[in-house]
């Protein structure tokens, strides 16, 4: 059987079995979409840990303030020091 009947055989299984056809490419699609989720969420948390570690975690005159070295993007850092005298 040369290469063109293989394909021709091939296409006319994918025709006459469209429905298998169509669910199994669904199935193949969420399942490379789940990998690709899963490696960008560890990837994620190795970061953020990274960031953690990186941190003067608990270092310093005021341990709030240190301790949220990470969250310093999202919160503003006149917050942090009114967040850290009212802990004293």
């Amino acid at each position: 059987m040369n290469w063109v009947a293989a394909l021709r055989s091939a296409l006319r299984a994918l025709g006459s079995n469209w429905l298998r056809s169509i669910l199994t490419m669904l199935g193949i699609i969420i399942g490379v979409a789940a990998v690709i989720t899963m490696i960008a969420v560890g990837g994620g948390a190795q970061q953020r840990q990274g960031l953690v570690k990186n941190s003067s975690f608990g270092q310093g005159q005021g341990d709030h303030v240190s301790s949220c070295a990470y969250f310093e993007r999202s919160i503003c850092a006149p917050t942090l020091r009114n967040l850290a005298s009212m802990r004293s």
